[in-house]
């Protein structure tokens, strides 16, 4: 998942912003921001998204 909208393409969500279906902790929102981080500076660029949060993967 790469956290960008599907509605908007230059929009990304992360954190209580988007509908992941793990739980809404500063922990899952660490792990997403190096994601729409990565995401973002792409589409800057015109490339498509090259990251990409995995949901189920353990937050530590």
């Amino acid at each position: 998942m790469t956290l960008q909208s599907l509605g908007w393409p230059n929009v990304f969500a992360l954190g209580d912003g988007c509908s992941t279906p793990n739980a809404k902790t500063a922990a899952a929102a660490r792990k997403q921001a190096p994601v729409v981080a990565v995401n973002v500076l792409a589409a800057l660029d015109g490339k498509d998204p090259v990251a990409a949060y995995d949901a189920m993967a353990r937050a530590r």
